[in-house]
Formats: C-alpha cells, sequence, structure tokens
C-alpha cells in the first residue's frame, strides 16, 4: 500500500487532509487565502505532523509493561500511528477511519480493539474524535493522546511574537523529560497573565509537561492576534514539544504523561490508565479552532 495515500475533507472555509498511515492529519488549510496552520514535516527537524498516541502516552521505564506478568515491550507514544486505516465512512466535510488489532498489534499489545477516529469539519473548526471499543473477553488497559504540531512563521518567531495563551491561568511549574522519563522534580516556567512566549530555547531540555491542568483550551497567538485555538477535550494533562529552534509548535492533549521511575510495570497499576471492559467503547476529542 502507498504510505502516502490520503484523504481530503472540506467546507467553504477549510479544507483538510489525513493520511491512511496512522490517520494522521498533514494538512489543514484555509479556503480564502491558503494558509497552512499545520507543520509540514520536515524531515531534517522532525518528519511528524499529527501523530496519534495509543496504547501509551510518552516514554515506558525501561520501554517494557507487564501484563499479569508477561513482559512486552511498546515504543514511545505506542504504535497506533505506524497502522494503515481503513476508510469507515465519508462525506465531503467528515471522514471516519478505523484500525483494528492484529497480528502485528498483539505482539506488542495483547488485546483485541477497534479504534475509530472521525475528523469532522464545521465552520471554522476541525474536530477530531477517537472511539476505542474493548473486542476482548477481558479488560482493556490504555491511554491516549494527539500530537498536533502547528506552523508559526520564522520572522514572527525569531523575534519571539509567537506565545501561547491559556484559558486559565495556570501554575508556574511543569514537568521535564530526564533520563528518558518523566522527572519527579517541577521546573519553573514563566507563565505571565496566562501567557507563555515561545523562544528558540524554550525546549532546550524537551517537551513541557503540565500535569492536570485547569484551561480548556489554549490559543495561538502571532504578534498578539489569535490565530488558533486547541480545545482539550477530556484531556487531563498538556504536553508542549518542539525541536529548538524550529518554526512549530506541538499542542498535546493527553489522558496520561511518561512514566516515572517509581512507575509500576504492571499495566493495570500504571497511573491515568484507562480501562474498559468487555464490548464497551470510550470516546474522546480534541478541537481546533481557526480564528
Amino acid at each position: 500500500m502507498n504510505p502516502r495515500s490520503q484523504y481530503s475533507i472540506s467546507n467553504s472555509l477549510l479544507t483538510c487532509t489525513i493520511s491512511e498511515l496512522g490517520a494522521e492529519i498533514v494538512s489543514l488549510k484555509s479556503q480564502a487565502n491558503g494558509d497552512e496552520y499545520i507543520w509540514q514535516g520536515d524531515p531534517a527537524i522532525w518528519a511528524g505532523s499529527a501523530p496519534i498516541l495509543f496504547p501509551i502516552v510518552g516514554r515506558l521505564k525501561n520501554g517494557k509493561y507487564s501484563v499479569d506478568g508477561q513482559e512486552y515491550a511498546l515504543p514511545t507514544h505506542g504504535f497506533i500511528n505506524n497502522q494503515y486505516f481503513t476508510l469507515v465512512e465519508k462525506t465531503r466535510s467528515s471522514i471516519t477511519l478505523r484500525v483494528k488489532a492484529n497480528q502485528a498489534t498483539l505482539l506488542l499489545y495483547p488485546f483485541r480493539f477497534q479504534f475509530d477516529v472521525t475528523f469532522s469539519l464545521e465552520q471554522k473548526s476541525l474536530s477530531v474524535t477517537y472511539e476505542i471499543s474493548n473486542s476482548d473477553d477481558t479488560e482493556l488497559y490504555f491511554s491516549i493522546g494527539s500530537h498536533p504540531a502547528f506552523a508559526l512563521p520564522m520572522t514572527e518567531f525569531r523575534h519571539e511574537k509567537c506565545k501561547l495563551r491559556f484559558s486559565e491561568q495556570e501554575n508556574q511549574y511543569c514537568q521535564l523529560i530526564k533520563n528518558e522519563l518523566l522527572s519527579e522534580q517541577t521546573y519553573s516556567v514563566e507563565l505571565t497573565a496566562q501567557t507563555l512566549t515561545l523562544t528558540a530555547d524554550l525546549f532546550a531540555r524537551d517537551a513541557l509537561i503540565f500535569r492536570d491542568i485547569c484551561s480548556s483550551s489554549i490559543t495561538l497567538l502571532i504578534d498578539d492576534v489569535p490565530v488558533l485555538a486547541l480545545e482539550m477535550g477530556n484531556n487531563r494533562h498538556l504536553g508542549l514539544w518542539a525541536k529548538p529552534n524550529s518554526p512549530y509548535i506541538c499542542l498535546e492533549p493527553w489522558t496520561a504523561t511518561d512514566e516515572t521511575e517509581t512507575t509500576p510495570t504492571e499495566l493495570k497499576l500504571k497511573p491515568d490508565m484507562l480501562c474498559l471492559s468487555s464490548g464497551a467503547t470510550y470516546s474522546n476529542y480534541y478541537r481546533i479552532d481557526i480564528f
């Protein structure tokens, strides 16, 4: 199958393009002026654009976990971004794609599941909705996250005119990745009047991770003008990331975060794990609003 096979949806205001591989958003454009809002995945910097994170978010301790004592390995952010999704339903302005557990996933994650993602345009908003169904006869444990990357204009970025405004005033500290795991120590961050300035070295120590945030949305401002906002959906945690000195910002709503040195190995004992009984379905979403 061609790894670059894509689907497009549109309305009178926006066009969105999604890859079959990982159901990853690769473009979100204005119909009026052609402005591109999604980072275009420069492989010399970071090749991604909006990967989905499942069945884990972030890094596992030693890359391993266990189910009832049986050890398994998972890469950072899980495996769903490397799966091909099939078409379930498509209209002009919405599309639903699906992936199911298969021989390859069962080697990494011994659960049968169905994962549907629906992309829907309404006016100047793109909603991304996940539905995870437990197809197994045992409980399903997982976490889920999103990793959309938004393009920044280089000139304004270099002059520190790109900012994030939280809908609520958050604590002025975050957690960082240290020795490939989430540090339990907190680090100060200059979040003044609900606003964080995106500087060239903001991510010199990797992602900024905000656990249990109060804000329901985060707005990207360029030269103090709102450009877009990300609605958090049913996600408690937020990751912010980019390669240092690179003109994009990843706004990442998560149900869980990277593990710490003290995180248990057994999957069902890990903090923030979601649990679905056999036959049950879980739904979550995030939304991008363009101004």
